[in-house]
């Protein structure tokens, strides 16, 4: 069998596999705890019902971002960048990369 022919016949069960991989991953970051992802790259202080800490999203001076445990989200007010884990750790992976 020819390599052309073998992805042809494949291609639908690799597309598939592909699926369910992006998936699970995709779910196991939105069903993780924000708390203890950020944690691993930042210090955080509680603040009410919220929890502070410096954004690693740009320089910040004070303590930019709030994460609330209760919602699983975080927000940051220097940068604007917020959303839930998924979010976090893509934009933790982008800037280690650069």
């Amino acid at each position: 069998m020819s390599l052309t022919r073998f992805c042809i016949r494949y291609r639908t069960y690799f597309l598939i596999i592909l699926a369910e991989l992006t998936t699970a991953i995709y779910m196991s970051a939105t069903s993780s705890d924000l708390v203890k992802l950020a944690t691993v790259y930042i210090s955080l202080k509680e603040s009410r019902r919220t929890l502070r800490g410096r954004c690693p999203f740009h320089r910040d001076a004070g303590e930019s971002l709030m994460i609330s445990p209760e919602k699983n989200i975080f927000k940051c007010f220097g940068c604007g960048k917020e959303g839930g884990p998924a979010e976090f750790k893509l934009a933790m992976e982008q800037l280690i990369k650069s």
